[in-house]
């Protein structure tokens, strides 16, 4: 309400509450240890992050190595893939990325 409301109502006009306030200090304080939180999550998501893509880049160096033993084992005749090999490279891992980010963007 116009000219009527407390320190938050000052704040939402432009006015600052004090910081002594006990609700604020309690804002404060939770808002610092939340930021805090962020940042660890974020530190873990990027460790994590690390982990995918160099265990993407193994799975696609096998999968490379599996293709050339096909080859010199002259499998390359057969319909279709194989069984023993998945797919080539970037058959879901974009995918599986994107995914991660999402779920990361939305906590």
């Amino acid at each position: 309400p116009a000219g009527g409301g407390g320190e938050f109502y000052g704040a939402a006009a432009g006015g600052h509450p004090s910081a002594g306030h006990p609700q604020m200090q309690t804002l404060l304080v939770e808002n610092a240890s939340l930021r805090s939180v962020i940042r660890s999550l974020a530190k873990e998501r990027d460790e994590w992050m690390y982990k995918f893509e160099a265990v993407q880049a193994e799975l696609s160096s096998l999968r490379m190595a599996c293709h050339q033993m096909e080859g010199h084992l002259g499998m390359q005749g057969m319909a279709g893939p194989s069984d023993h090999c998945p797919p080539g490279r970037g058959s879901g891992g974009g995918a599986a990325a994107a995914r991660m980010k999402e779920e990361a963007a939305a906590a």
